[in-house]
């Protein structure tokens, strides 16, 4: 257990990680035309995580995310999360990032259709073309014209994105230094 908690420790120390394990962590959520909940019936970490059922023209603001200005101030910020799909239809979830004034600072596409857990872990600079002088301070999560659920777990913005992370088939990077 001291293990554990130690390493949950270091984990925080960067960024903090969004384990959605209590009603408070639905405080900055908002969705229009869907619904967002904490939910035990799913989760990657904990007991819970935030399940999101969309249907179509679903948009979910997070606002005040821990993390995230720090992050999108840093050369290597960025997101990293784990997400369950039910297995909707193959179709893009827009996951944009936009600064105070509401204007869109970069966006990566996330291919839905799977189901089961997939991570991502993506540079706002490097992956998704954000201006290095951008400061980003919400995230939107634009949902396909379907339907499903989705849910999410670990959600981080760091300061520092491991140089391990790597694309799969539902979301691309632009990674071009393999290097470490």
């Amino acid at each position: 257990l001291t293990i554990l908690l130690m390493s949950m420790s270091s984990l925080r120390s960067e960024g903090q990680i969004m384990s959605f394990e209590n009603m408070n962590d639905l405080y900055a959520w908002k969705a229009d035309n869907g619904n967002v909940a904490i939910s035990s019936l799913r989760y990657k970490f904990g007991t819970s995580s935030l399940r999101i059922n969309w249907r179509q023209g679903t948009v979910v603001t997070l606002e005040s995310a821990p993390g995230l200005l720090q992050a999108s101030r840093s050369r290597h910020g960025g997101i990293t999360v784990w997400m369950y799909d039910e297995g909707s239809v193959p179709a893009d979830l827009q996951i944009i990032f936009l600064s105070a004034d509401d204007k869109e600072v970069c966006r990566i596409p996330y291919r839905l259709g799977f189901k089961g857990w997939r991570a991502m872990w993506a540079k706002f600079t490097e992956d998704m073309g954000k201006n290095r002088k951008a400061v980003i301070s919400k995230m939107v999560l634009q949902f396909p014209q379907t339907t499903g659920t989705l849910y999410i777990d670990m959600l981080e913005f760091p300061e520092t994105v491991h140089w391990k992370y790597m694309e799969d088939a539902h979301y691309s990077t632009s990674r071009t230094n393999f290097s470490m």
